[in-house]
């Protein structure tokens, strides 16, 4: 079967041409508005490596992501950019994990078409500058099954050493990423049935891993934090499951690529087929027992590490019928996605018309308060401009904007900053281009 994608140009150049093309087509929107998560992350989390790796008051925190975007920020100082490049350059080694995963069970053309694949992907794009821990999730988990899933097991300290780290990084960046771990618990106990050595000398270091990630959440856990955060967010396996699919459906070409995946089901090598049902059979099996413990599960995109595996399939497909041209075509067709749907990752957002609202409109003496969920990234970006007045009560201000949203109506937010009894003639504000906004003055001076 490899023999049937051999081609003459199944060269490492190609791919690192895939990637400057990636490069080139998602940096220009690496300076795009900050989101919530984002700016709530940089506010709370990666300010020291204690926060970073130690505190669960919200699921926001990627422990191993945040810790990165921490050290990236005391070297490169404050911006955009160094808040988002760990998750950029995580995209591009995810890219790259992938290439040298699909080359060992297929041939590299098949790697080049996988990553043109998950590349031109718009929700691997947008996650790809995005500061979230999300592409750090895709290549730890391409890494895990590519030492433990391809080839034979070959037991080395080095591979045992190697399994411990991934599996404790994983468990680090995102706890769902057990799901994986376990599915490579159930690889390693079905080949040693299957009479094959070397697997029994992984499950130690995996239960390591897993035991050493745990222990940066036991602060948390004793403060009773993850108990809360169970309580609080959560999802259905529909709702799961729907999620995960918009992840696939937002390719311009989503329905081309799973037709794809469904004709490369009949041609695929059977070691992709084993780890297509032991990787994602887990995580459907473990899905419907969470839920039906707790009554709910992971959100859609904590799996997003399964949509390489899918695009696998279509890999193949696309390797079989363009054969040697198959590296031209991925290019190509990443191309011309990109040119099509990456422009929307740029897309003016609810912060990009509260931020032009705010420069329009207030002046000396004003301040703007602000409901879930602009407050955080317009902060972010006040705070950059050297604003800080303009979101901060001081002791110069005379005026104060509330801008209420579906989560913090206009008493709630009175009195989360404790202005209740301190404001008085609040009325609407028509003038501004957004709606909802109330003005007030105020009754004292700020100390």
């Amino acid at each position: 079967m490899k023999s049937s994608f051999s081609s003459a140009f199944s060269v490492p150049l190609w791919f690192i041409a895939l990637l400057l093309l990636f490069y080139a087509l998602t940096l220009p929107h690496i300076t795009r508005t900050m989101q919530y998560d984002e700016a709530y992350t940089l506010r709370y989390f990666a300010i020291s490596p204690v926060r970073a790796l130690f505190s669960y008051t919200d699921p926001n925190n990627h422990f191993l992501h945040s810790f990165a975007v921490w050290l990236m920020r005391s070297i490169g100082g404050e911006s955009v950019v160094t808040a988002r490049f760990p998750a950029f350059a995580f995209a591009l080694l995810s890219l790259a994990m992938l290439y040298r995963f699909s080359g060992r069970i297929a041939d590299r053309s098949v790697g080049i078409a996988a990553a043109a694949i998950l590349a031109g992907t718009f929700a691997f794009a947008d996650y790809a500058i995005n500061a979230r821990g999300y592409t750090l999730s895709i290549f730890l988990s391409l890494a895990l099954i590519d030492l433990l899933f391809v080839g034979k097991a070959r037991p080395t300290r080095v591979r045992r050493y190697l399994t411990i780290f991934l599996s404790a990084a994983l468990i680090i960046t995102l706890p769902s990423m057990i799901v994986l771990i376990a599915a490579a618990f159930v690889w390693c106990f079905w080949n040693m049935r299957q009479k094959r050595r070397g697997y029994s000398a992984f499950l130690i270091p995996l239960i390591m891993g897993v035991f050493i990630g745990g222990l940066f959440y036991l602060p948390s856990l004793a403060a009773g934090e993850i108990a809360e955060q169970l309580a609080r967010f959560g999802s259905t396996p529909v709702e799961t499951l729907a999620e995960w699919f918009g992840l696939i459906l937002s390719s311009p070409l989503a329905i081309g690529v799973l037709g794809l995946a469904v004709l490369g089901a009949l041609i695929a090598p059977r070691r992709l087929w084993q780890i297509t049902l032991f990787v994602i059979g887990t995580a459907l099996v473990l899905l419907l027992m969470q839920f039906i413990l707790t009554g709910k599960t992971f959100f859609g995109r904590n799996y997003i590490y399964l949509l390489p595996i899918i695009f696998l399939f279509s890999a193949v497909t696309i390797a079989y019928i363009f054969k040697r041209y198959t590296p031209v075509f991925s290019l190509i067709a990443l191309l011309l996605i990109g040119l099509i749907s990456f422009s929307q990752l740029s897309r003016p957002t609810d912060v990009d018309r509260v931020l032009a609202a705010i420069h329009e409109n207030l002046g000396e003496g004003d301040t703007i308060l602000m409901g879930c969920c602009v407050e955080e990234p317009v902060m972010y970006h006040l705070l950059l401009e050297n604003q800080p007045r303009l979101v901060i009560p001081n002791d110069q201000m005379q005026t104060l904007y509330l801008l209420p949203t579906e989560f913090n109506a206009i008493e709630n937010l009175l009195a989360l900053y404790g202005y209740t009894d301190r404001v008085e003639n609040c009325t609407p504000v028509e003038t501004w281009s957004i709606p909802g906004v109330v003005r007030c003055d105020v009754l004292d001076v700020v100390d």
